[in-house]
């Protein structure tokens, strides 16, 4: 992902590969699983709404 001055952003599936999974948030652990989102939500959206509204990981996998 570009930002504004042509710099690159890392995305989670970049720090993933570099540097493992303890690098990451929750939330950029399940986007990488919701990849690439629904309709106009990004997966980083999705589950930054999903782990909120479910109260962390905890909650989110007792609802499921």
């Amino acid at each position: 992902m570009k930002l504004a001055g042509g710099l690159l952003a890392e995305g989670p599936r970049s720090r993933l590969l570099e540097r493992g999974a303890e690098a990451l948030s929750d939330v950029e652990l399940l986007a990488l699983l919701l990849h690439p989102g629904f309709g106009d939500s990004s997966a980083l959206l999705l589950a930054r709404e999903l782990i909120v509204g479910f109260g962390g990981l905890v909650g989110l996998a007792r609802a499921g």
